[in-house]
Formats: C-alpha cells, structure tokens, sequence
C-alpha cells in the first residue's frame, strides 16, 4: 500500500469479530449491462453452490447503473460483506483506477463522504490495484473509504473463473466457517481459499503434461484441502510430491513443469489488502453443538 495508507491501515487496529452468520448474508452489487454475457455468470455460480451447502446465504443482488444508485446499494445494506461484480481498468496512461458503472468510468475515492463500505469487499473486476497504480489504485479508493479487507485484482481476470473462485469463497463460508472450534484471523480464511484455488489451478494445468487421471487428482486436491485447513507447512511441496507419484514422473521434472508452465496461473491474479489480521472469524453456534 502506499505510505498514507498504510499509515492509515496500521493505526486502525480495533478488533473485529465475525461469526458465520456475518457471513450468511452477502451483498452482490453488479455493473453490467443487461446484454453482457458476464452479466449473470457470477451470480448463477453462487446460487449452483448456495442450493448445494448446508447453510445458505441470503444473497442480495443490485444491479447499478448510476452513481447514485451504485450509493443507494452499499448505503442501503447492513451486512458485513459485499461484492463488486463489473468491469474494471487501469491502464498504464490512467491517472487512477475506475469501475465501469453504465456509461461513467468511477474512481471510488470520488465517493468519500457518501457511500457506506463494508469491513470485507471482494472485487470481481479486472485491474483493481494494479503493480503501477496502487496509489490510485479501485482497491486503494475503498479502503480509504472504510474497508478493512480487500480482495483486489492487479491484472485482467477471465469473468468465468473468477465466478468460480468467488463461489468457492461462498462455499468455504457455508460448509467451514460454521464448524470451526477455534478462533482464526480473516487473512487465514482468505489465504486457505486462494491456496485450495491455486492448487486446483495447478493440478488441472498438470493434467494436461502428465498422465493424472480424475482419481489421482482428486486424491491429490483432497490431501492438499486437508493440509491447507489444518495450517501445515509444505502443502505444495506434497502437492508436487504426490503428482511425482501417482504419474511415475521424476519430482525434478515436475517441479520444472511448474515453474515453466503453470507458476503465474488465475489465483495468482488476485492481491488481498486491508488489515485482515485484525478481523477474526469466532465459533459459533454450530462448532459449539458439536
């Protein structure tokens, strides 16, 4: 971040406590227009994952196509999480990150005083806080505005897998965060996710250089899952050990494939800002049951 965010970020240490029913219901504020096909790909992937998990969310979705109406759909929700789905930029020539929303391109800081954010905001959107422009950055903008934890993009993303990896994020809310025993920071919550995403990233680009059948990666991934929930070191380190296995590969050989082929995969494009550390996600009511 830079300097007098940071500075802002690092005096701001208040605990925030969450429990899952913080985040059961979820805001989900879309900028597209009605004729882009991305306009209903992430919304369907989280309803596929809300109807198959054991808790669901009460999703609210808004569609904004003004700056006032992009105001009204964070002012007129109360939750402790919302979304951003739409098209972001910030090109090298740009003085500052902006988000499309109808026809006006809008850098977020243009909304201090205005718009109520909430503590976590996952960006769905290319380009939110870009390597050259984290100054000006769309992420910088909301956490100058309030947010505490920011899920941002610093290069261009493609719509369908970013879909997926916010669905999966809703799926790790339902069926994890419910039936934990033990408090844990939202930068643990945030990071497993996007661990569990790169190892997915990963198995599947070996797939196509190494003969690893469906059972072999499922076997791997699960074992990964494992490792990665239970904060074990050397989860990848296993990950490319078990792929060395199970296709009769050399690791040496593996681990070069990695490096060459599949390092920099989609989970890569995401950067996690704020002051997660300071958010912890608490037992509730279901892990106190157990």
């Amino acid at each position: 971040l830079p300097g007098n965010l940071l500075m802002r970020q690092s005096l701001l240490r208040t605990p925030l406590l969450l429990e899952a029913e913080d985040l059961s219901r979820i805001l989900v504020v879309r900028a597209f227009d009605h004729d882009d096909p991305l306009r209903d790909v992430l919304v369907n992937a989280i309803q596929v994952i809300n109807s198959e998990s054991q808790k669901k969310i009460e999703l609210q979705v808004v569609d904004v196509a003004t700056r006032d109406e992009f105001i009204g759909a964070f002012n007129n929700f109360a939750g402790r999480l919302a979304i951003f789905d739409g098209h972001g930029r910030h090109a090298r020539t740009d003085p500052q990150g902006t988000i499309q929303i109808g026809s006006i391109r809008v850098n977020p800081f243009e909304l201090y005083g205005q718009i109520h954010i909430p503590p976590i905001l996952f960006l769905s959107a290319c380009e939110t806080h870009t390597l050259e422009g984290i100054e000006s950055s769309v992420a910088s903008g909301f956490l100058m505005m309030g947010a505490r934890s920011v899920l941002g993009t610093i290069v261009p993303i493609d719509g369908l897998k970013a879909a997926i990896l916010i669905a999966r994020f809703i799926f790790r809310f339902t069926d994890f965060v419910p039936y934990l025993k033990t408090m844990i920071s939202w930068s643990q919550v945030v990071s497993g996710m996007l661990r569990m995403s790169y190892v997915t990233d990963v198995l599947r680009a070996m797939e196509k250089q190494f003969p690893l059948d469906e059972d072999a990666y499922k076997r791997i991934h699960t074992a990964a899952n494992i490792a990665i929930n239970e904060f074990r070191p050397g989860w990848f380190e296993q990950v490319l050990t078990s792929v060395s296995e199970a296709t009769s590969t050399p690791e040496m050989h593996v681990r070069e494939s990695w490096l060459r082929t599949c390092y920099f995969t989609d989970t890569l494009h995401y950067v996690h800002l704020g002051q997660p550390e300071h958010l912890f996600v608490v037992p509730g009511a279901a892990s106190r049951s157990m």
